[in-house]
């Protein structure tokens, strides 16, 4: 599959999913990351809606944010249901009362071929995302760069998937292995990003 991250999470307070849905916009739109934010709704078998413990409900509505930092890497999910479960509009699209509730509330984002930086970077916004608007994010991240924040085992991580290597193969080759902006260059705005937001909003990151 690739070197991935797997997130779940509950939004404290529904009523801030419009707020971190428009900052995050800011972000991408200064970062130039696609994004969409559209509404979801779905109308599931009752037998499935029980499993999943919306026996109550008619249909599923989803509010957020979808985004993605580089050509490379797949789509982070920032969807909550009106109970602030953080989900992925895929997963429900396929749900059924063979799957863990606990899977289906969830998410997971493969950033193998965007390279250790790209990777970095997405963590330390979710993190400044979980802090601000108490997502309770729980991560296992492939990289282990979530539980130790040390660069260097994450980069070996990389290396034993065959990232580094495909990377230097495609240079070789003569083909194109960054966008506009290379991984590290991600890296270092999002860092400055998160720097100024929190500078104006007062707050301290660590």
């Amino acid at each position: 599959m690739g070197l991935t991250f797997h997130y779940q999470g509950t939004i404290k307070e529904t009523k801030r999913i419009a707020d971190l849905t428009e900052e995050v916009i800011d972000i991408c739109e200064t970062m130039d990351w696609r994004y969409q934010t559209r509404d979801f709704e779905f109308k599931l078998d009752s037998h499935v809606m029980q499993h999943i413990g919306f026996e109550n409900h008619s249909r599923i509505a989803l509010r957020g944010i979808m985004f993605c930092p580089h050509p490379k890497s797949e789509w982070i999910y920032l969807y909550f249901t009106e109970k602030g479960q953080l989900t992925s509009p895929a997963t429900l699209q396929f749900v059924d009362t063979t799957i863990d509730p606990e899977f289906i509330f969830s998410a997971f984002t493969k950033t193998q071929d965007a390279g250790p930086e790209v990777h970095i970077a997405t963590l330390k916004l979710l993190d400044y995302l979980n802090k601000k608007y108490e997502l309770s994010l729980a991560i296992t991240d492939e990289g282990e760069y979530w539980e130790t924040k040390n660069e260097t085992r994450l980069k070996n991580n990389f290396e034993r998937n065959g990232v580094l290597n495909d990377m230097v193969a495609h240079a070789l080759n003569g083909a194109e292995v960054t966008p506009a902006m290379t991984p590290l260059g991600i890296l270092k705005q999002i860092e400055d990003i998160l720097k100024k937001i929190s500078k104006r909003d007062g707050e301290h990151l660590s």
